[in-house]
């Protein structure tokens, strides 16, 4: 009876360990997923200073495509900034199952992080276009 009493409280314990670990890691994920989103977000908040800025640079027709993409597109880059974070801040925080809601949130979190070097990249794009026009690659 000791025996089965014994194994009963180690098995107590190591769920309550086990819930731990799950806390820590739902935590640490939000932690990651409040980081992308203020990248995102911040990003797609700068589209419009950034469309002044290559106007100035770089008439309109010749900007790359990704760029000409992403400032067309700025609107759907501030939604998906917020809504995708909301997204999975929602599953890793509330989802009962804790490896389905860790899942989803981590592909949520992949789609921000790909959001923000797009956005990065397409704007920084017509930079390194006049670089090359004006005197070649840029060290």
């Amino acid at each position: 009876m000791s025996d089965e009493m014994n194994l009963t409280a180690e098995v107590a314990q190591l769920r309550q360990q086990q819930e731990r670990i799950v806390r820590a890691v739902r935590f640490a994920l939000a932690l990651i997923l409040l980081a992308l989103a203020f990248a995102s977000i911040r990003s797609a908040l700068h589209i419009p200073a950034y469309r002044g800025i290559l106007n100035d640079m770089l008439p309109a027709g010749n900007w790359p495509a990704a760029t000409r993409w992403v400032i067309g597109n700025a609107t759907l880059l501030l939604f998906t900034s917020v809504a995708l974070p909301l997204t999975g801040l929602g599953m890793v925080m509330f989802h009962r199952d804790a490896a389905r809601g860790v899942m989803v949130a981590s592909v949520t979190g992949a789609l921000m992080f790909i959001q923000w070097l797009v956005t990065l990249s397409a704007l920084q794009a017509p930079v390194v276009q006049l670089m090359n026009m004006v005197g070649g690659s840029p060290p």
